[in-house]
């Protein structure tokens, strides 16, 4: 009944349908569109919430000598894989349209927005870490 809400450290995601869907269903190792549909959503709520995570625990760790140098890390790897992650859903999006599955790549679509907002936090946060620390 509630599967679309996830509770992590300070704060609930709230999932799409399709979101919750995609976790819901199991193709194994099949080599399907629907497989890599699942799998491409699970990997952007997956890159969503860690974003969230890290960036958190960085906030919390900013004014301490080196423990929030793992969680920067961190964040500079999700940030710079996303990119990839983003041509694979851009793939995904295409092929959905030109199969006619429209609310498949609106899924995708809306997906990757989160993301992209996520990540834009965490760019300026990253940002502005690298610019106190120069000066």
């Amino acid at each position: 009944k509630l599967a679309h809400i996830v509770p992590v450290k300070r704060g609930n995601i709230t999932l799409s349908a399709a979101e919750v869907e995609a976790f819901r269903v199991d193709y194994g190792n099949e080599k399907s569109f629907r497989a890599d549909y699942a799998n491409i959503l699970m990997l952007l709520v997956s890159y969503h919430a860690r974003m969230l995570l890290e960036m958190d625990e960085y906030n919390q760790k900013s004014t301490s000598a080196y423990l929030w140098k793992p969680h920067a890390d961190a964040m500079t790897y999700l940030v710079n894989s996303f990119e990839r992650l983003s041509m694979e859903a851009e793939q995904i999006k295409t092929l959905a349209r030109q199969r006619g599955l429209q609310d498949k790549a609106t899924a995708v679509d809306a997906s990757m927005e989160k993301v992209k907002k996520i990540a834009q936090n965490v760019s300026q946060t990253l940002q502005a870490a690298s610019q106190s620390f120069s000066s």
